[in-house]
């Protein structure tokens, strides 16, 4: 479902800025907030068995005025697209259509995060970059199990995460010194040696604590974000989650032209016109 709004993270990021009157700490998550993860494994399977011509900015419209999606963990699941054809084949064959091929393209297909379109949050996050607003970004992303075809130890991935992702993120926002990338491993070892899950919120609260703004998709993580630090702190969630809580801001979101190009080039051009400011480690 998407909720009507006129506000965009621009704006909000420029009214935080002039407030404190000093550049922010900014903590985003990736998918569903600078990339669809969920209406573009459906774009593609819709493209494959539907109708090749659609564009993705008409599907993820589409997609997002009638997708029911609930969260389990840390993570989105469509439980019914919206869309007839897509559902009309997941009734015919409900596991081989929602298991084995929409969630293949998430998970596996080794071109999926280089395919996929930013979404605008993405422009407005370089926007506000450039302009002198932000001194840090922290995207965070969760650990995940290799695509096939990709050999990784369990050691490279805590340290990197989905390498599709990293990858796209180090030909973008990686060109630029006030971003990075972190991995929020979802789970760690208690002093018995048993594993527990650690949400997000309880990372943040840990390894981020200073954060002025945070974004994220996820309902859940939200509340217990603002239960952890209060009204301080800025909580932002697309305008695509349906009941969002109390105190948070919907912001507007769409597919956006954003090339990975455009950030090498913009990089270059601020370094000549402004003053980067160094990471924060």
């Amino acid at each position: 479902m998407i909720t009507e709004t006129n506000l965009t993270l621009y704006q909000v990021i420029k009214k935080e800025y002039e407030k404190k009157k000093r550049p922010l700490k900014i903590i985003t998550d990736w998918d569903e907030c600078l990339m669809s993860r969920e209406a573009f494994s459906h774009y593609l399977f819709y493209k494959k068995k539907v109708d090749d011509s659609i564009t993705f900015e008409h599907f993820f419209k589409k997609f997002w005025e009638n997708a029911k999606v609930v969260y389990r963990g840390h993570s989105p699941k469509t439980i019914d697209s919206g869309i007839t054809e897509i559902e009309e084949i997941r009734k015919n064959n409900p596991e081989k259509c929602l298991y084995d091929e929409i969630k293949y393209f998430a998970r596996n297909d080794l071109d999926f995060y280089n395919q996929s379109p930013f979404l605008s949050l993405a422009q407005d996050l370089l926007n506000t970059v450039r302009e002198g607003y932000v001194k840090e970004i922290v995207f965070t992303t969760l650990w995940a199990k290799p695509p096939a075809g990709l050999k990784m130890t369990s050691e490279d991935l805590e340290k990197e995460g989905d390498p599709r992702k990293r990858r796209r993120f180090e030909n973008s926002f990686g060109k630029l010194p006030q971003c990075t990338m972190e991995i929020n491993i979802p789970w760690e070892k208690d002093q018995k040696g048993e594993f527990i899950e650690v949400s997000r919120a309880d990372w943040i609260k840990e390894y981020h604590p200073d954060f002025d703004i945070f974004i994220d998709d996820n309902l859940n993580t939200m509340k217990k974000v603002r239960k952890n630090h209060g009204a301080d702190k800025v909580c932002v969630i697309p305008n695509t989650t349906e009941n969002f809580p109390k105190g948070c801001l919907l912001v507007s979101v769409n597919v956006i032209s954003l090339k990975d190009e455009d950030f090498v080039y913009q990089a270059n051009q601020w370094e000549q016109t402004i003053e980067i400011l160094p990471k924060v480690n």
